[in-house]
């Protein structure tokens, strides 16, 4: 189905349903950071300001945190949130906690090593992405750049989910993606 197999897309109908999928079964978050959201709750740290902070590391954290507020708001009729600071101030401390806690991590979510490996490599790319688009901004002397720097985390987030649910099919992505990048310096 094009749920599941984004070769199979039929368009916006699957795009939503992507989006319940994905709400229902979230993408996992880094190991580091998972026990850092675990450490501080159960140390009874967990400020708004910490979870936030770890929120906006993680490209799986940022999108869940940003897709919970997004529906809340959405109900209400508000604007929703920017960016993954914004979405856990209004979500709230033990709501943020307990949205957090519940998602996966790396370890537990995949299996093989090899799709663990590619998901980790993308959430990296998307951290790396994130850095350059805050000190390209810096430079240019822009003061509101939260949905910058959360939209380059994020950038990537199809990607991890096909190593996630399809890591055959990223592995094969990839592999295009490369051959593509050296044929194009060849020309």
């Amino acid at each position: 189905d094009g749920i599941r197999d984004f070769c199979l897309s039929r368009g916006l109908g699957d795009v939503y349903k992507r989006q319940g999928y994905l709400a229902e079964h979230p993408l996992p978050v880094d190991d580091h950071i998972h026990a850092e959201f675990r450490a501080a709750v159960e140390g009874k740290i967990a400020t708004v300001q910490a979870l936030a902070e770890l929120a906006g590391q993680d490209p799986a954290a940022s999108a869940y945190i940003l897709g919970a507020t997004a529906a809340l708001q959405r109900a209400k009729e508000r604007v929703p949130a920017y960016d993954a600071e914004h979405a856990v101030v209004m979500l709230g401390e033990r709501r943020a906690s307990e949205t957090l806690l519940a998602l996966p991590s790396v370890s537990e979510a995949i299996s093989d090593p090899a799709a663990r490996t590619g998901y980790r490599n993308a959430v990296t790319r998307g951290r790396h992405a994130q850095a350059h688009a805050i000190r390209w901004l810096i430079a240019r002397d822009e003061k509101g750049y939260d949905i910058v720097k959360t939209a380059a985390l994020t950038h990537n987030f199809l990607e991890l989910a096909l190593w996630r649910d399809a890591p055959d099919l990223a592995r094969q992505a990839q592999r295009l993606a490369q051959a593509e990048f050296i044929q194009a310096l060849r020309e």
